[in-house]
């Protein structure tokens, strides 16, 4: 792992405890963090590629939003009980 790359992940542990620290600690709070680190994480490796093209990300709203879609797509297709 490199500095920088140290560098960043350090940094993003820091605004993970930050942002939990003043949301407090409900298990909303845990998820946006964590989805915010995640995609905060991704995107730092992405521009230490140079030569790769990064995607713009989506807003933890928006990802929230696309996940109870596939959640209720996937309960639809269910078999119901037999």
């Amino acid at each position: 792992m490199s500095a920088y790359s140290f560098k960043a992940v350090k940094r993003s542990i820091c605004m993970l405890a930050a942002l939990v620290a003043f949301t407090g600690c409900s298990a909303e709070a845990w998820k946006r963090a964590a989805y915010e680190t995640s995609e905060n994480m991704k995107q730092q490796q992405c521009a230490e590629q140079l030569g790769s093209e990064c995607s713009q990300r989506d807003s933890y709203e928006e990802y929230q939003r696309n996940r109870g879609d596939v959640f209720k797509t996937e309960q639809s297709s269910e078999v119901g009980p037999i």
